[in-house]
């Protein structure tokens, strides 16, 4: 008879039962006691090195993530997906050092602190009204879902 191995994930699961909106007054929290919200998203223009094309809007996505458990939190491993419209158009990340758009959220959050990051999204203009924001702080985290619209 074969041998079964089996090893255990800890996935700290995020349950919703709606997106959660856009704002700094609402964040999904994990059972663990980090949260996440997506505190903006607004449209910019991009320098021309974002090469976006025709039809497309540049949006700068705001996302925080606080430690509220007892031990360091490292937030390199932080994913950002968003999608928009509804049929879902996946959106392409870019990013730009001149408007604050670097690779998203690195290093460690003391407990209680938070860590505060843009991303930067290139969203088809006729789909600002309804943007999808995914956000995993890790991989041993299920997705949160953020919902809301592009300001101008």
């Amino acid at each position: 008879m074969g041998f079964i191995a089996s090893m255990a994930v800890s996935t700290v699961l995020a349950v919703s039962a709606t997106p959660v909106p856009f704002g700094p007054d609402t964040d999904f929290q994990w059972s663990n006691g980090v949260s996440a919200a997506v505190l903006s998203a607004q449209v910019f223009v991009p320098p021309p090195s974002a090469a976006l094309p025709p039809g497309e809007s540049a949006v700068k996505i705001l996302i925080k993530i606080t430690n509220g458990t007892a031990d360091q939190f490292d937030v390199s491993a932080t994913t950002v997906d968003v999608k928009s419209g509804v049929d879902g158009t996946q959106a392409r990340q870019f990013h730009d050092e001149a408007a604050g758009l670097t690779t998203g959220l690195v290093g460690a959050i003391e407990p209680g602190h938070s860590a505060t990051a843009a991303y930067g999204f290139a969203i088809p203009t006729a789909d600002l009204g309804l943007i999808d924001v995914e956000v995993t702080p890790d991989y041993n985290y299920d997705a949160a879902i953020f919902e809301g619209a592009a300001g101008q």
